[in-house]
């Protein structure tokens, strides 16, 4: 049986080594100072959004939107400089895909019709605009997946203001334990 199984680890080991990944080699304090960057910052955004709704009656519906941004605020904590974690597709990914996806809702019946839509062509307007940014493609999917009784200006102005609630916070918190950010790409 012993050797079964040593024929049977050898033989997943060699299927399956692709699908296994590689060790991240991150320093704990380095995990940790992601882990709260990220945490502090949607808990910012989301007083912030609470703030806003005390003058408008919004009913809370931004909330929905942390989810995505928290995706966006791993890329902005944790990887800084890639370029998919820059201000500007940040800010503007999220913002047209919320866009997009709204415009999806609204438009298109049933539901599987606005989702259809709605990803390729938020990951088009991406491409184009040169905002290439993840969690936008979520941004376009909740948008899609709340449906057409939603309120649109709402959770437009919160997915702007919240990205870029976000961004300057990236930019204290990565400054302040000496990572850069925004970090200027070079041109192709």
């Amino acid at each position: 049986t012993v050797a079964w199984m040593h024929k049977l680890k050898t033989w997943l080991n060699r299927r399956l080594y692709h699908w296994v990944p590689a060790s991240i080699e991150v320093a704990p304090r380095e995990r940790w100072r992601v882990a709260l960057a990220a945490g502090v910052s949607l808990v910012l955004i989301s007083l912030f959004w609470r703030l806003l709704a005390w003058s408008i009656d919004w009913q809370g519906q931004p909330l929905g939107l942390l989810a995505p941004l928290g995706a966006s605020a791993l890329l902005v904590f944790a990887v800084p400089a890639s370029p998919m974690a820059q201000p500007w597709p940040a800010v503007w990914g999220n913002t047209l895909s919320v866009g997009v996806g709204l415009i999806c809702a609204h438009q298109l019946v049933p539901l599987e019709w606005a989702i259809l839509v709605a990803l390729p062509v938020a990951t088009a307007l991406m491409y184009w605009t040169r905002s290439l940014h993840p969690p936008g493609v979520a941004m376009a999917l909740l948008m899609a997946l709340m449906g057409p009784q939603t309120d649109p200006w709402p959770l437009v102005f919160s997915s702007f203001g919240g990205a870029l609630l976000l961004v300057a916070l990236g930019c204290v918190f990565n400054h302040w334990s000496g990572k850069r950010y925004p970090v200027r790409l070079p041109k192709h």
